[in-house]
């Protein structure tokens, strides 16, 4: 896939209250699952058809089962080498085509190094997971709770 092709990744336009508590629940759970680097909760919230799609990968992962072997090997890398280096920091995007749209920082330190934006399917189940270095920029999400990401038990 060239990039000329790529889907352009940002949230939709403001989500409806339901949907948006709803994708609230499922991005704090996952932020939750992946502080933990437990693979297998986030893997229970996946739909079959479910894609991730990274900024650092030259192609989506998709399947359920392509995705969670992914996760899994980058739950346990992550483990091995960067434990207490990453702080999972709950947040919403403040673009206006975007406003209030659930996500998760990925930082170590002062350093926001990535969002991390989930899409739902009508069950609830997670459609995507966009892991985003570029656009919109980790520093455009404004912090919902400040928290220590820290305790991973």
């Amino acid at each position: 896939m060239s990039n000329s092709t790529r889907t352009t990744i940002l949230a939709g336009p403001e989500l409806l209250p339901e949907a948006r508590a709803a994708l609230k629940g499922a991005t704090q759970h996952y932020g939750e699952a992946f502080r933990r680097f437990n693979a297998e909760t986030v893997i229970e919230m996946l739909a079959d058809d479910v894609v991730y799609e990274s900024q650092a990968l030259l192609e989506p992962i998709t399947g359920k089962h392509a995705v969670a072997e992914y996760l899994r090997k980058r739950y346990r890398f992550f483990a091995e080498n960067m434990g207490d280096q990453i702080e999972i920091i709950p947040a919403e995007i403040g673009l206006p085509k975007a406003a209030k749209h659930p996500c998760l920082i990925l930082a170590r330190g002062e350093e926001r190094d990535a969002l991390l934006v989930l899409t739902l399917d009508g069950t609830e189940k997670v459609r995507r997971i966009d892991l985003l270095f570029a656009a919109p920029r980790p520093e455009e999400a404004r912090v919902m709770v400040k928290t220590s990401a820290r305790a991973r038990q």
